[in-house]
């Protein structure tokens, strides 16, 4: 089950969450969107990295901070990316954002001949969220034209997986399909 088309379930979980860490309730769903998004572009499209800020405070926790973008580069043995390759990460993209029932709000910017794209991506916003000081849409910005280094594979963990790890209940975790990847 997705998480998010338990309206009731989620709300609570978001405002635990965020009372739990002392953290706003929109940082914890943006977050849980972006933990969304990652999980299925790391399953699908082998060469992706993750990287900069949101990376440095997820995965490495280096930084203390809230970084709302999503920002990918790729890996592979030839250094580049080829074009039907760039036009399979656009593909995969456009796909998991209709899967996760969001809607691309730029799809007529985005050309997969390009090495540099940013995808808007729009999601809805719980009703608990009040005074929404962030984006009120995903930034995943697609860098293709520099391999990242160094890079290392690291897990990333939401922070409402974080929550219910805390409190004991894998049940929950495994029920909506939320665990660390």
């Amino acid at each position: 089950m997705i998480l998010h088309n338990d309206r009731e379930t989620f709300t609570t979980l978001i405002q635990n969450t965020a009372a739990h860490f002392q953290i706003p309730d929109q940082f914890v769903e943006k977050d849980y969107y972006i933990s969304l998004f990652l999980k299925g572009i790391q399953a699908r499209f082998p060469y992706i990295i993750f990287k900069g800020g949101t990376s440095l405070s997820k995965c490495f926790k280096v930084i203390n901070r809230f970084s709302e973008d999503i920002d990918l580069g790729y890996s592979n043995e030839n250094n580049k990316l080829t074009n039907a390759q760039k036009k399979q990460l656009k593909k995969i993209i456009v796909d998991i954002v209709e899967e996760l029932q969001f809607d691309l709000i730029n799809e007529a910017a985005i050309s997969s001949r390009k090495n540099f794209n940013e995808y808007e991506i729009e999601y809805t916003i719980s009703e608990s969220v009040e005074d929404f000081i962030l984006r009120d849409h995903l930034l995943i910005e697609t860098y293709l034209f520099l391999e990242p280094f160094p890079y290392e594979e690291k897990e990333f963990t939401s922070y409402i997986t974080e929550y219910l790890t805390d409190i004991e209940r894998p049940d929950l975790i495994d029920a909506y399909e939320i665990a660390s990847f």
